[in-house]
């Protein structure tokens, strides 16, 4: 889950030996601030849908290196243009705490995305108790399709979640608060399309 740049992004020489930046999962870019300053130099290799700035929104379509607000209580921290996130709610604690709801899903534009949101009940192995569904991305005609629920899930598992959706863009979607919504849908397992061509 976390991994030196250089595993994710081998074709760049530039990456080689930057010991200071790792990616978290798929999609995050993270650059620790490692000593009392109010900026530092992070390097962002190519990628398809540039960069986007998790606090501010702000797309980086320039690669290579940039300076950037680093406060020390803000670490650098930039999403891969093209992610989808679904962030459990802000007051989430345990894992047993399924019943949360709603969920946050942001949309980070700029190319096509998939992600897999799996649940199981926290507490068996068995891959029976668990469930999966999956979230793509259509840049081009900004649609979010979240498919049919897979697997048989679990006694007491959540029938229905409420998904509250947003396109990341300018100050909408950021940082860890959340709180912006564009669309607010009621998933039941069954496939629906999110159109958010309008935002």
């Amino acid at each position: 889950m976390q991994r030196g740049l250089v595993m994710d992004f081998a074709g760049d020489k530039n990456v080689h030996n930057i010991v200071d930046q790792f990616m978290f999962g798929e999609s995050f870019m993270v650059a620790p601030v490692v000593k009392n300053a109010n900026s530092r130099i992070v390097y962002l290799p190519s990628v398809e849908g540039g960069w986007i700035n998790f606090y501010t929104g702000e797309k980086v379509d320039k690669f290579g290196e940039a300076v950037v607000s680093a406060p020390l209580n803000e670490i650098p921290l930039f999403v891969k243009g093209g992610s989808i996130l679904v962030m459990a709610p802000e007051g989430m604690q345990f894992v047993d705490e399924i019943d949360i709801d709603p969920i946050e899903v942001r949309v980070y534009g700029g190319a096509n995305g998939k992600f897999v949101l799996f649940e199981d009940d926290g507490l068996s192995s068995e891959l029976e108790n668990s469930s999966k569904i999956v979230f793509e991305w259509n840049d081009e005609k900004k649609l979010l399709t979240v498919r049919e629920r897979e697997g048989d899930g679990w006694e007491g598992m959540l029938s229905k979640r409420k998904l509250q959706v947003v396109l990341v863009r300018g100050k909408v979607g950021v940082g860890v608060g959340g709180g912006d919504v564009d669309v607010e849908v009621d998933y039941v397992g069954d496939e629906i399309v999110v159109d958010l061509s309008g935002f």
